[in-house]
């Protein structure tokens, strides 16, 4: 019986009447002589059995696969090396494919209707992950080992380790995969909530005890000689407690409220920001400023106060906390470092301010007569975190930008065109710089941006971000660019169209050929009207 081979192929190998049986189609097809048994049963004048060996060894199968591809490139027969060279090593699955192939040609292009999975491939989606392969296990893979370049091979293991880790953090991002409890996605969404939550689950189990038990607990409480009572530990409280009775001490006295928060060793994401605001508002802010009043009056809630009336604080006022926040930097990523939770009440924060900011707001330096543009303070600010994180936790620092911030920016993007070219930078800056972490990103501004001009705007700047070594881009990435441009040259519109042919004058530099196929669409766009559109096109040419 010919195990693992579809019914129709097997019927096929049946009627050939074959000397030598297929069991293990991987071992029994490697060393070319059952092909060259099916080559002969259809050319008995051009092959003779006698030239080929049915052995095992290596240089056995070398010599009888030089001459088969010898007798395919004589006959004209679309049979390469890169065919049979993984059917000699005993591939994974490379000899069953190789034995379509074979009846395909031999049968005037008829495909096998009736498909199985080849014998020794992976589905890693059926596979639990304590049984999935580990790096090692695949750098010691067969197929990589049997490589005698040693640069070669070590191109491939690098490759495989990438891909491997590239796949790891597939399945971290993927929800359906992390298999997160309740409680842990309670927790990444809001720390206290999952404290609570925990608060709860106490008190019903104590609530749930036996009344046995409360009475034989109540019969010793009242037995305790006193010599057994411990001394009671006083423990400091908690950061979070204390800053709710400095908001509550503010509506007293918004003066005294929050000077005292740097003496604590557990400082919160939330103090240094209330810090940077509280001194430089109630420091710089002119007491005659109608705004002061408004400040005073809403000091126990001063970051939503300062979020929803930026636009009424003074640009030298504004540029001061920024300025401190982007000098603060790493006070933020030491806090974040510990827990990553607060990087959504930050994100959060800074989202707001990008959005009220006015991009063409700017002051005049004192220092010098420089002008300094405030909203670009603040886009680097948080870029700088960006990249400070993904050197500190690249895996979950992602996770959390894709989950808390992206949405954010990119309607910040899409609502205002002269913030997009200085917000793009933000996109790349919480990712690892891997082709499968800028597809994320890529098909999320593709699926969230509703504006078509938007997206291809985005496309088109982030394109100069992809890494290239010399002229060569991933074949993935140069895959979702090409298609997504030769899909906008369809468009209505002059805008989408323009940044089309700004993607696909990128892409020449790495494929020109590829790109040459799009010329039926893109001549009739000479006659364009549209002056960018002409720019564009002369560049492309």
């Amino acid at each position: 019986k010919m195990s693992g081979l579809p019914r129709e192929l097997h019927l096929w190998l049946t009627s050939l009447n074959l000397s030598y049986k297929i069991v293990n189609p991987k071992r029994d097809l490697s060393n070319g002589y059952v092909f060259a048994e099916i080559f002969n049963r259809y050319f008995p004048d051009k092959i003779e059995m006698y030239t080929v060996d049915n052995g095992i060894k290596l240089a056995i199968k070398q010599n009888n696969w030089e001459f088969l591809q010898r007798f395919f490139n004589k006959n004209k027969i679309p049979i390469g090396f890169d065919d049979y060279d993984p059917v000699m090593h005993m591939a994974p699955g490379a000899a069953y494919n190789l034995l379509l192939k074979v009846y395909s040609i031999l049968n005037d292009g008829k495909e096998v209707a009736e498909t199985v999975k080849p014998t020794g491939i992976e589905f890693e989606e059926e596979t639990p992950d304590y049984a999935k392969p580990t790096i090692s296990a695949k750098v010691k893979d067969h197929e990589i080992q049997r490589v005698a370049d040693e640069k070669t091979k070590n191109d491939m293991a690098t490759t495989m380790m990438t891909d491997h880790n590239d796949m790891l953090r597939t399945n971290r991002l993927n929800r359906s995969k992390m298999g997160f409890p309740k409680a842990r996605l309670t927790q990444m969404a809001n720390a206290k909530a999952l404290s609570q939550l925990k608060r709860k689950s106490k008190i019903s189990e104590r609530d749930g005890a036996s009344q046995h038990e409360m009475n034989r607990t109540e019969n010793e409480d009242q037995n305790i000689s006193p010599e057994n009572v411990k001394e009671v530990q006083v423990k400091t409280a908690n950061k979070s407690i204390r800053i709710m009775r400095q908001e509550a001490a503010a509506k007293k006295d918004p003066t005294q409220a929050f000077q005292d928060l740097d003496d604590s060793d557990d400082m919160k994401l939330e103090s240094v920001l209330i810090d940077i605001l509280s001194k430089n508002i109630d420091s710089k802010m002119s007491k005659g400023d109608p705004e002061y009043k408004i400040f005073k009056e809403n000091y126990h809630r001063i970051l939503s106060y300062f979020t929803e009336r930026l636009k009424h604080i003074p640009d030298d006022l504004l540029h001061e906390i920024f300025s401190e926040l982007n000098d603060r930097v790493d006070e933020f990523v030491a806090i974040l470092s510990k827990n990553l939770c607060e990087f959504c009440d930050l994100s959060e924060f800074i989202c707001k301010c990008l959005a009220e900011l006015n991009p063409l707001n700017v002051v005049e330096s004192v220092e010098s007569s420089k002008t300094k543009n405030i909203f670009l303070l603040v886009v680097e600010t948080l870029a700088t975190i960006g990249n400070k994180l993904l050197n500190t936790d690249p895996v979950q620092t992602e996770l959390y930008f894709l989950e808390y911030t992206i949405d954010d920016l990119i309607a910040i993007v899409e609502s205002n065109e002269f913030k997009r070219n200085e917000m793009m930078l933000l996109f790349y800056c919480f990712v690892s710089q891997t082709v499968n972490s800028h597809l994320r990103v890529l098909n999320r501004l593709k699926e969230k941006i509703t504006n078509p001009n938007v997206f291809y705007y985005c496309m088109s700047k982030l394109f100069v971000y992809e890494e290239t070594n010399g002229d060569d881009l991933d074949p993935d990435l140069y895959e979702f660019y090409y298609k997504s441009a030769a899909y906008g040259l369809m468009s209505t519109s002059p805008i989408t169209r323009t940044k089309c042919i700004t993607v696909l004058s990128y892409l020449s530099k790495v494929n020109a050929e590829v790109v040459l196929n799009l010329l039926p669409s893109i001549e009739p766009l000479v006659h364009d009207q549209y002056w960018e559109m002409k720019g564009q096109i002369l560049i492309l040419c």
